[in-house]
């Protein structure tokens, strides 16, 4: 990384009222007091660990924020950020924050074509990537005539500035252009379960509503607290809003490292190195470790594990708890509005004993948006309103968000008790299930990229197709494809596997709305799988 970083410059003028609510504020300059507290360990590619504290980041976002708003940034503009877990993602974002402009994330699988598009639809004018990134996007710029500038943060390239030389160059003064905690702050890209594109808009406000969350899945910070990390993508459901963002705003260390696909030793070496307290690992990196037969190193100090959005089969908490020594959390959490219900350890969100965070009431409501009683089954809701709750889907009109009534009604079904206790149903963490089978697909040795595709209907009952880009060494076929069924179901139950693998040389684009076999024919097809009789 650039040095910049890491200068020493007079101290930035306080907070401005124009500033205070707003995400910088919270996550940043309420720790940057001159001490430079610890704010981000970030081990680099280079196995070299980076410490950075809360002033270097002020300074370096109150720089770039200059930087943007030299280029025509201000308040309202899409500003996009797709780079790796890193200083610079949240260097960018503060920046953009503190212009009133809106960081869009546009979802860590996102490249290419896919991610032209996504620019263009949100109308993003500038873009902070990294060489790869650059790379990918290149040959598909012409699709996003919106897009006026784009920095790299390694470095300038043909077509792109030089994100740390920009910065370097800015004038050192606050932008003083914040748009306020209820201003649209985050907008959060991605495709349902559906495959349908969907963009998830936040305030900035939704970031301290997600401390309560943070504290009852981590637990509350002390006064020098150990780091957490996250094995998610910053950008995923998991990443930037339920993890990262709430921990800064509770001055809690955060640990970057890069992990495109999730390596068992190395994740736990991670997390003995850097003293890690508290680490998300989404199921299919619990699977992983099961499967690696992993133990903690000595010495650690890891003192909860947190899980979220996985069908969980019966005994992996249990197989987590005593091969790990560390309690598991279980988590109920979406892109709308964060985490939703949080378990004791140990305890599967399918059983009893399930809670909202602090602040936060659930119910289940019928499909007219009425609460139920106790012990009734219905949709999992949300009371409105809450500060943690999305202002909407990007380009939807209010009348157009999924609201019942008074209640923010979820994907997930199950029962309310007596004492506001929640019973999941057995399908209920199964809305970001095609998600997370996607991403255990991807652990599996021969596998490049994976896409799961319902059939053309959306009442159809569970992913009907993997798409599999194949590595190159792997052999596409009958014999690849049973293997991957296998490994399937070894870690998820049948309902949720796929029934078909098709493999391809590329995925599709655009799964909404298309039949399967428009789907399959869009693709350059290396052949299929059977599905099993």
């Amino acid at each position: 990384m650039a040095s910049l970083i890491h200068d020493t410059h007079a101290p930035a003028p306080g907070t401005s009222a124009d500033e205070a609510g707003s995400i910088a504020a919270a996550c940043c300059d309420r720790w940057a007091d001159g001490a430079n507290r610890p704010a981000l360990l970030h081990l680099r590619a280079d196995d070299t660990v980076e410490r950075i504290g809360f002033d270097a980041l002020r300074d370096a976002s109150l720089r770039f924020a200059r930087a943007l708003a030299a280029r025509g940034a201000g308040r309202g503009a899409r500003v996009a950020i797709q780079l790796p877990q890193g200083p610079e993602a949240l260097v960018a974002l503060f920046a953009a924050d503190r212009l009133g402009a809106i960081a869009v994330l546009p979802g860590p699988a996102a490249g290419g074509a896919v991610l032209a598009r996504r620019l263009q639809a949100t109308g993003a004018m500038a873009l902070v990537t990294d060489a790869a990134g650059l790379a990918d996007l290149e040959p598909a710029l012409h699709l996003a005539p919106s897009l006026r500038h784009v920095f790299c943060t390694d470095g300038e390239r043909a077509g792109a500035l030089g994100f740390w030389a920009e910065a370097q160059h800015a004038a050192h003064r606050a932008p003083c252009r914040a748009g306020g905690p209820g201003a649209a702050a985050l907008l959060l890209l991605g495709a349902d379960a559906m495959g349908r594109e969907r963009g998830v808009l936040h305030a900035a406000r939704s970031v301290l509503a997600q401390e309560a969350g943070f504290v009852a899945r981590f637990g509350p910070p002390g006064d020098s607290p150990d780091p957490v990390w996250t094995a998610l993508p910053w950008g995923r459901c998991g990443g930037l809003l339920d993890v990262v963002l709430p921990a800064l705003a509770l001055g809690v260390p955060v640990v970057a490292h890069d992990m495109p696909a999730f390596n068992p030793g190395r994740a736990l070496e991670v997390v003995a190195r850097l003293g890690v307290g508290g680490a998300l690992l989404p199921p299919e990196a619990l699977f992983a470790l099961r499967d690696a037969g992993a133990a903690l190193p000595t010495g650690h100090r890891l003192r909860r594990i947190v899980t979220q959005g996985g069908a969980l089969p019966p005994g992996l908490l249990d197989w987590a708890r005593a091969a790990l020594g560390v309690p598991v959390t279980d988590s109920l959490v979406r892109p709308e509005c964060g985490v939703i219900l949080v378990t004791t350890p140990g305890v599967a969100p399918g059983a009893a004993g399930a809670y909202p965070p602090p602040g936060r009431e659930v119910a289940a409501v019928d499909a007219a948006g009425r609460p139920l009683p106790a012990g009734q089954p219905g949709r999992i809701a949300l009371r409105r309103p809450d500060p943690g709750l999305f202002l909407g889907h990007w380009g939807d009109t209010p009348a157009a968000r999924p609201t019942r009534g008074g209640w923010f009604a979820t994907d997930a079904t199950g029962t309310v008790g007596a004492d506001g206790g929640v019973r999941l149903a057995a399908a209920a963490c199964e809305g970001s299930a095609p998600e997370t089978l996607e991403a255990c697909l991807r652990g599996h040795p021969a596998v490049a990229g994976a896409a799961l595709l319902r059939p053309g209907a959306p009442e159809a009952d569970g992913p009907a197709t993997a798409i599999i880009v194949p590595r190159r060494e792997a052999l596409p076929g009958a014999g690849l494809a049973a293997e991957l069924r296998d490994f399937m179901r070894a870690r998820f139950p049948d309902r949720l596997c796929p029934r078909r693998i098709a493999f391809a040389r590329d995925l599709p684009e655009h799964r909404s709305g298309l039949p399967l076999a428009a789907l399959l024919e869009g693709t350059a097809g290396l052949g299929a799988g059977a599905p099993p009789a």
